[in-house]
């Protein structure tokens, strides 16, 4: 990142700016300013060449470089949390070290997942959606190939696993936590093409970020529609198959993409709350648990 210090307030404009080239009514709103004045922040999801994520961060950054040539251009990732996501940007606009007129959110849901320190902010209506693309007659065919095929597809179901492990007569189940989250939630990961079953992924997985246990036979305990903060927008979605096994033996240690594993009663499962504790997209998963077990 660039530390800058500036003498004069800076328009911060906050959005994914999902564009092959600027629409004019975007040009037409900051013409007005001077291009020093502008502080553009691009929001990066993890998710990549999606028909409403079709660009990469860096290509839309090459972009506003190209039409604001004088404005510095920020990249911070998108999260599941809006407190979170407020704290990376107000961290973003502290350390520009610039003086703040006001943020432009270029959504609605930009605009009231903020909940920063920073008060003086507005939103700009629909400048983001597809349908205001305006497609240049010289624009570069492959990026015109990239969007018309993603847009084109059939929206996809993304199949994944998660493994419930449990001991002591189904008393006790394990939670895993990851890196920069504090919910917890069922160990389990996507379904891989290598994979021969769902099974065969439920135990690849449980292996892969328990360790090399020893466990019992998997049941399979049903299927659910997830709720995944980086899928919430777009057509595609993900279905989880849901599995339990019991623990057996064996050390297990937190690997691949968990940051912790802890073991929790039913009790305490039910206890705490979706969004506080519980990884909201596993409600359904806890909910049939409680309800089973319990």
């Amino acid at each position: 990142m660039t530390i800058n210090t500036y003498d004069n307030p800076k328009t911060y404009v906050v959005g994914q700016f999902q564009w092959l080239e600027l629409p004019y009514s975007f040009k037409h709103l900051f013409s007005d300013l001077d291009n020093a004045n502008i502080i553009f922040v691009i929001t990066d999801s993890k998710l990549t060449a999606t028909a409403y994520h079709p660009f990469s961060a860096h290509k839309r950054k090459t972009l506003l470089e190209k039409a604001f040539p004088e404005s510095l251009i920020e990249i911070i990732p998108d999260n599941p949390s809006d407190e979170e996501w407020s704290e990376e940007l107000d961290n973003l606009i502290n350390t520009t070290g610039a003086l703040i007129d006001r943020i432009i959110f270029m959504s609605e849901e930009g605009q009231e997942g903020y909940t920063g320190k920073y008060k003086q902010f507005t939103s700009v209506q629909d400048l983001d959606n597809s349908d205001d693309i305006l497609l240049p007659e010289n624009e570069n065919d492959y990026l015109i190939g990239v969007k018309d095929a993603l847009v084109k597809q059939y929206p996809k179901v993304f199949p994944t696993v998660d493994v419930a492990l449990w001991k002591n007569q189904y008393e006790e189940f394990l939670l895993a936590r990851k890196p920069q989250e504090m919910w917890w939630r069922f160990v389990g990961g996507f379904s891989d093409p290598s994979d021969e079953s769902f099974e065969f992924a439920a135990q690849r997985e449980l292996i892969e970020e328990v360790g090399e246990i020893k466990h019992g036979e998997l049941k399979y305990e049903g299927s659910f529609k997830v709720d995944d903060w980086r899928y919430r927008y777009e057509r595609d979605k993900i279905i989880t198959s849901f599995y339990s096994c019991e623990y057996i033996e064996g050390n297990i240690n937190a690997r691949d993409d968990i940051e912790e594993l802890k073991w929790f009663s039913l009790t305490e499962i039910k206890k705490m709350e979706a969004g506080n504790d519980l990884a909201p997209e596993h409600i359904p998963l806890f909910n049939l648990i409680l309800k089973k077990y319990l």
